[in-house]
């Protein structure tokens, strides 16, 4: 049986609700009314409304006038008076909760489990607040200290995308970077190692080395889920003097992987020693920006695509014989010839499918979060 106590009704009515009913009963108006009852009008009004209270003296006066108790007015008036300051409270809690939401995809990082299933809204602001290491879940601050150094790679596809949301998933990036420890950033070293890169794309058992190695420049790497509404590849940004690269693994083939990671090596090289910057990246729309197009342009000469291009420039039909034999003669996986070629509007779908598996099962655990 339900508890009637707790049973709460959607709408309760100010007293001018039922006054209005006694006047038409009598065909007076508020006017009339309000002269018998010694006040002015614009006071009346707001007590019809319930903008001002009606106290015990005016109950007496309106049981008299009405020919009812006093305490039928004043029950009629604090009745409305509870149900109007919960429906504020209520209203306020929905603004509060509302406002979170449009900042942060709470559903799907709970979905994700970087938070947990909110048992009330007191428990919701107390999870946002120590996400964001803040005292309170007031998110104004992302507009002052996380937007400004946001450098996003393409033009916003559409109203879809919410800048928040990457921010947050940035923050969330930077959570799990500050647990990975790595020796002091080594540039020349990093450089050396990413003149190679190709290379290690020939076989697969190669992610693991390079990524050791990568680790062993003093650079942080990471593989983070993107958030819905973010449409991220990838991202680069410093943590103390460490890189920071993480992998969205949004698209989970292998050339996809190899140049997303060979895009934000270039953005740690080229441009995260001149700024400060969160560089967050939407590698497949957009109209790239010219930093991003500098880290296109680098990450195409790592992964060997001028010559992979310039062996196809016949136009002559694709097929997984000439795509395997250029893959050998360049050293490459033959998934970054495939992607190179459907890049450039070469090869269909079927022949990027023929050389697509799952990365993340070549990726070692520790670095997937």
């Amino acid at each position: 049986m339900a508890n009637l106590t707790n049973i709460r009704p959607a709408q309760v009515f100010p007293p001018g609700y039922f006054i209005k009913d006694q006047l038409e009963q009598r065909q007076w108006n508020q006017n009339e009314l309000a002269e018998v009852l010694g006040i002015t009008p614009r006071h009346l009004s707001q007590v019809m409304n319930g903008e001002a209270p009606l106290n015990y003296d005016l109950a007496i006066q309106l049981g008299q006038v009405f020919d009812t108790s006093p305490q039928l007015w004043s029950n009629l008036y604090l009745s409305y008076a509870m149900w109007s300051e919960e429906a504020e409270e209520e209203a306020s809690a929905t603004e509060v909760k509302a406002g979170i939401y449009e900042r942060m995809p709470i559903r799907d990082m709970v979905k994700k489990g970087w938070l947990k299933e909110p048992k009330s809204l007191k428990d919701l602001e107390q999870q946002v607040a120590k996400f964001w290491g803040k005292d309170d879940a007031n998110l104004s601050f992302i507009d002052t200290e996380y937007s400004p150094c946001l450098n996003r790679s393409t033009a916003s596809k559409s109203n879809q995308y919410n800048t928040s949301y990457a921010l947050t998933w940035y923050r969330k990036a930077s959570l799990c970077a500050e647990k990975r420890e790595v020796p002091a950033y080594n540039k020349k070293k990093l450089e050396s190692l990413y003149d190679n890169l190709y290379s290690y794309t020939a076989k697969t058992a190669s992610i693991k080395v390079y990524l050791e190695k990568l680790n062993e420049c003093g650079v942080k790497f990471l593989v983070l889920p993107h958030l819905e509404k973010t449409y991220l590849d990838g991202a680069a940004f410093k943590q103390g003097n460490n890189p920071v690269v993480v992998y969205t693994a949004r698209y989970k083939r292998i050339d996809s992987f190899w140049f997303t990671l060979a895009h934000e090596i270039a953005h740690v090289l080229l441009h995260l020693d001149k700024q400060r910057a969160i560089i967050l990246d939407d590698l497949h729309e957009g109209e790239a920006t010219e930093m991003e197009k500098e880290a296109n342009e680098l990450a195409g000469e790592k992964l060997r695509h001028a010559e992979i291009a310039a062996r196809f420039h016949d136009s002559g039909q694709v097929h997984p014989k000439r795509i395997e034999a250029c893959a050998q003669v360049y050293g490459v996986h033959p998934s970054i010839v495939a992607g190179k070629l459907a890049h450039d509007g070469l090869a269909g779908y079927r022949v990027v499918q023929r050389y697509s598996e799952d990365v993340l099962v070549h990726i070692p655990v520790k670095y997937l979060n």
